[in-house]
């Protein structure tokens, strides 16, 4: 079992604690507070960058909420020693290259 917490993407592609899951207070709560924060810093950026790679508003809109799903469970792992703004920036290009390489499939050359 994964000590991640149980978070959900609304209608609107936003983070939301699992409202099922306990209430965490603590270290816990200052991280979703801190990743709020940079999830509405960052998610203009990263939604350019994935939409000037697929050309496609829905297929961004999916890839996003991954980036910043993934980017969510790995938060506590983020050492700090690049910005967070390239951190993103990497798993949205990893993101993209697998979405590129299912939707052709082309293996190896993305």
């Amino acid at each position: 079992m994964s000590d991640e917490p149980p978070i959900l993407i609304d209608a609107a592609g936003v983070l939301r604690p699992d409202p099922r899951a306990p209430r965490v207070e603590g270290p816990q709560s200052r991280i979703s507070q801190s990743f709020g924060a940079i999830y509405s810093e960052h998610h203009g950026a990263i939604a350019g960058l994935i939409y000037r790679r697929t050309g496609s508003v829905h297929v961004t809109e999916d890839l996003t909420s991954d980036v910043f799903l993934a980017a969510y469970c790995a938060f506590r792992r983020f050492r700090g020693d690049v910005p967070v703004r390239v951190w993103l920036q990497r798993i949205a290009h990893h993101r993209v290259n697998r979405w590129v390489r299912r939707e052709t499939g082309l293996r190896g050359i993305v």
